[in-house]
Order: structure tokens, then sequence, then C-alpha cells
């Protein structure tokens, strides 16, 4: 059984009971042994909601770089297929991933490309 158990906030509006979905980022590294079977270890273990929160923030970051390799047009073309609105957007995650790996792709050639003109 894989129940996510956190450090105990003291808001023990539950009668003193953690209760799951509460948002926590981090779990207790001591209780990994305990949940997973793996080893504990002496830091915080990230949980999904912090890896996906990472992984959004990679993809902002890549997204946001190909304007300034100046192919702003393709990032556009991009966001537009998966971005309607501030309410409307893709819940596809094949169509992210593969927009993650066309921006990957693109973002390799224009760096080649910057690399070659540095080189002139």
């Amino acid at each position: 059984m894989a129940e996510p158990d956190t450090y105990l906030s003291g808001f023990f509006l539950s009668g003193g009971w953690v209760l799951n979905g509460e948002g926590s980022l981090l779990y207790p590294g001591s209780r990994v042994r305990r949940y997973t079977g793996q080893p504990d270890v002496d830091v915080p273990v990230s949980g999904i909601r912090f890896e996906l929160l990472r992984e959004g923030i990679e993809d902002y970051e890549r997204l946001w770089m190909l304007p300034t390799l100046g192919d702003g047009e393709f990032a556009d073309r991009v966001a537009a297929r998966l971005v309607r609105g501030l309410r409307g957007f893709s819940s596809d995650p094949d169509a992210l991933f593969e927009a993650g790996a066309q921006i990957a792709s693109r973002l390799q050639e224009l760096g080649r490309r910057a690399g070659a003109a540095a080189k002139r």
C-alpha cells in the first residue's frame, strides 16, 4: 500500500489525520522504506506534484528560448496548437510530448546555427 504521508504541519483540521491530496510537494525521506520498500534517505523526496511542476517550468523555459534565438513564430505556432485561451488548453499528453520534441529539435537546430555563426 502506497499512502502519501507528509510532514505534519500543525493544521490538524482533520482530527490529526494527514489527508491524501493535501497538496504536498515533498515527503519525508525517513519514510521511504515504509511506503515503497526502498531505502530511507536523509533528504526530502519529491512527489509527483513537484515533478510535474518542474516539468511545466522547463517546458515554459524551452518555449521562451525560441524567440530569444530568433524563432518566435515557431514558438507561437506550437503554443497555439496546445493553448486556445486562459481556460482552453489541450489535455492530450501525446500532443504535449510531441510539442516538446518539436521544441527540443528546433532549439538544437538554432543552437547549431548560432554556433556555426559564432565560428565565422
